[in-house]
């Protein structure tokens, strides 16, 4: 079953972008306020001049901003099966990663204040890279400490380790199994071509 990450977590994405176009507006207020004695914008009082670009701003800038960001909560799901995480993000388009849990190296948790604030925990997931020197990271940032996310992949990641070596002794056993029966294939069509050529050295020669 897909699952998405705490619905807290749009707060989060969306606090600071909020708070740097507030900083700059505020900013861009006080310099007219402090600089221009008339304090009159596009012939309007800066009281009112701050009302309206801060509702412009709100207009233009935050609704899309909230609506990018939902839609980026919305493309960003992920799945925890029997053998693996699946992870699907992407707003234009979806970006899928599979990753087995006998693959998974290691999992490591990070907790900034923000999530500390909203009760979230950010869950990274290393597997190895194409190269031995370097992991791949993928990252559940926004899990809910409340949902047992972590305790979950834990768990799977115990069960899928403890059975990987069975799994492979069965790999094994079934190459094993299939060379032998190769090789009894081979003694055979070599006793049937023995066993022709015996009979025909046995074999009276022809009269003339």
């Amino acid at each position: 079953m897909q699952r998405h990450l705490d619905p807290k977590v749009k707060a989060q994405w969306l606090a600071p972008q909020y708070a740097l176009l507030i900083v700059f507006w505020a900013l861009a207020i006080a310099s007219i306020y402090v600089f221009d004695s008339d304090r009159i914008v596009f012939g309007m009082s800066i009281f009112l001049a701050a009302i309206i670009s801060f509702a412009g701003m709100a207009a233009l800038l935050f609704f899309p901003l909230y609506i990018y960001y939902s839609k980026e909560y919305d493309g960003f799901t992920y799945e925890l099966t029997d053998n693996e995480i699946i992870i699907r993000q992407g707003v234009f388009s979806t970006n899928t990663n599979v990753l087995p849990y006998a693959r998974v190296s290691r999992v490591e948790l990070c907790r900034s204040l923000p999530d500390m604030l909203l009760g979230l925990v950010s869950i990274s997931i290393i597997t190895p890279g194409p190269s031995e020197s370097k992991d791949v990271t993928h990252v559940l940032a926004g899990v809910s400490v409340k949902d047992g996310v972590i305790d979950e992949i834990n768990a799977r990641m115990s069960g899928a380790k403890k059975e990987a070596p069975a799994a492979a002794q069965k790999a094994q056993y079934t190459t094993d199994r299939a060379i032998l029966l190769a090789m009894l294939l081979e003694m055979r069509h070599t006793n049937a071509s023995l066993s022709s050529l015996l009979a025909a050295l046995r074999a009276p020669p022809a009269k003339k």
